[in-house]
């Protein structure tokens, strides 16, 4: 708490909201993401879901791109950590493997308190889901939950559908 002395120091002007406002996101880290997420209002067209191989082709073909990016560009200019996560869980999934929590921060390819946050925000709207290990208690598994799941595919499908956004 600021003393008295203390704010007669301070500007005239001096606005506590936003410095309330540091304070409650240096307090609640992930709370941005939890105020910043909104379902999206506008409902993409129907399209038919490509069939599995396509779809693990596809996403191959979107995480390649992202890490060529990533090279060409460095991985500063474009973070992107909750969709690295969504791609690799994805793949995986579509390829039979499980990912830890270690392995989706390793995908987010950021540090690995800002990749936990976004992991946290994925299980928070629904899209990640968290499993424990079976036989190791000191492990979790994250996976994609249904609705993860079909929004990938929506997007994948439609994205493969429609390469160019203008006529989708």
């Amino acid at each position: 708490m600021m003393d008295d002395a203390s704010r007669d120091s301070l500007p005239d002007g001096f606005d506590w909201d936003h410095l309330r406002s540091a304070g409650e996101s240096v307090a609640d880290p992930g709370g941005e993401l939890r105020r910043s997420y909104r379902e999206p209002e506008e409902r993409m067209p129907a399209i038919e879901p490509l069939p599995p191989a396509q779809l693990l082709a596809e996403a191959r073909r979107l995480s390649a791109a992202r890490l060529i990016r990533d090279r060409l560009f460095g991985r500063d200019l474009f973070p992107n950590p909750a969709w690295n996560i969504l791609l690799e869980l994805f793949v995986a999934a579509e390829e039979g493997r499980n990912v830890t929590i270690k392995g989706a921060c390793v995908a987010a390819a950021v540090p690995q308190s800002t990749a936990l946050r976004h992991i946290a925000h994925l299980i928070e709207v629904r899209l990640a889901a968290r499993a424990q290990h079976p036989s190791d208690a000191r492990s979790a598994y994250l996976k994609l939950t249904d609705r993860g799941r079909a929004k990938m595919v929506g997007f994948i499908s439609l994205s493969a559908a429609h390469p160019d956004p203008t006529h989708a």
